[in-house]
């Protein structure tokens, strides 16, 4: 059997093997599928900065949980010092600081809206989540193989939650909107279609060796 497909599924089975992972990622689980329901329902609807700054500060209880199973199972200075614990133990506090810097971000607004808005939205930080509690709590190896299948599973579940937003019907009162939204974003595709069609016709085909000259 493929090793990354086995990886992927001891990734996915650690809450049926260690039940007590259970407690953590229920409520994770439980809140993403609730939240995207929602954006799914109320489609113009969307994340504001004191929602991302909240989804952000989640992620400090998630580390402190973490943090206190090392301490009960094994003991934070033993697992600082033991080779095959001190990986996770630094994941851990990746987990918090990164928690900290984009907590900071969000609540001075100091990135782009749009782009704190779809790091700190509900997915990527309760994903995050999970696939740390998992990991540290599973012992899943921290080799190249984790990384690709937490990224396999990650994609696969954009996906789904993707398409299950757009099964869900809008409110009446929201179809204005957003046929609004699809006819600008018809728009802007279009507008960008006819500069990339003129920067090819008038760049490149009139002097491809001029232009390849300049560097682009």
């Amino acid at each position: 059997m493929n090793p990354l497909f086995i990886r992927i599924l001891e990734i996915l089975l650690v809450p049926y093997v260690h039940k007590e992972t259970i407690w953590a990622i229920a409520p994770l689980i439980f809140a993403l599928i609730m939240l995207q329901m929602y954006f799914g329902k109320y489609k113009t609807e969307q994340l504001g900065w004191n929602t991302a700054f909240g989804n952000t500060i989640s992620l400090m209880w998630v580390t402190a949980i973490l943090l206190k199973y090392l301490r009960d199972s094994y003991g934070l200075l033993n697992a600082w010092q033991t080779s095959g614990l001190k990986g996770y133990f630094v994941i851990i506090i990746g987990l918090g600081l990164l928690t900290l810097i984009l907590a900071i971000f969000n609540f001075n607004h100091l990135i782009p809206k749009k782009f704190a808005f779809l790091i700190s939205s509900s997915l990527p930080t309760n994903g995050l989540a999970y696939f740390i509690i998992v990991i540290v709590i599973g012992k899943i190896p921290l080799d190249r193989l984790t990384f690709w299948a937490t990224l396999i599973i990650f994609i696969f579940l954009a996906i789904v939650f993707g398409l299950y937003r757009k099964s869900i019907t809008p409110l009446k009162s929201e179809l204005p909107t957003i046929k609004k939204h699809e006819e600008e974003k018809e728009k802007l595709i279009k507008k960008i279609k006819r500069k990339i069609k003129y920067f090819f016709n008038k760049k490149i085909k009139e002097s491809p060796i001029k232009f390849f000259k300049k560097g682009f």
